[in-house]
């Protein structure tokens, strides 16, 4: 196992670093804090248009093609800026889109998905629209653990 980066990643992990030192941080933490949404939908865009939401997504469905070091990079470096902005589980939970719709809309930042839990612990992708820079209720859920819809049992 190689335990250095290649140049590749290496460009990743500063891009990330570069992109949030600008845009996150103590100073913008706390001014989202006292906003009414506490969400940057500028910032959300920007992320999405880096590439980072695309990460685990295989390139012929329109992703990067990239893996979980890649992922762990950009999250390394979310952390370190204090982004409050769900970078990380948004794109581990991208790829349960395959084959759906929706997987544009949550790699552009359209949409947001999110991995949850259900009352008998499945765990349902719930995709979530990004409306006015405000993150919405669950609009449905995609797919559950073992990749069929989960029955609706009108509950959310």
């Amino acid at each position: 196992m190689d335990l250095l980066l290649t140049d590749e990643q290496t460009l990743l992990r500063d891009s990330a670093a570069r992109l949030l030192a600008r845009a996150a941080g103590p100073k913008k933490l706390r001014a989202l804090r006292d906003s009414n949404t506490g969400f940057d939908p500028a910032l959300w865009r920007e992320i999405a248009e880096a590439g980072w939401l695309a990460i685990l997504v295989p390139e012929f469905d329109g992703g990067l093609g990239l893996g979980a070091t890649e992922l762990c990079l950009v999250a390394e470096q979310a952390g370190a800026a204090l982004l409050t902005l769900p970078v990380g589980i948004a794109a581990a939970a991208a790829p349960a889109l395959a084959g759906s719709p929706h997987l544009a809309d949550a790699i552009a930042g359209r949409t947001l998905v999110l991995p949850v839990l259900d009352r008998v612990s499945r765990i349902l992708d719930c995709v979530t629209d990004v409306v006015g820079g405000v993150f919405e209720r669950p609009a449905f859920a995609a797919r559950n653990g073992d990749g069929r819809a989960p029955e609706d049992d009108g509950e959310q």
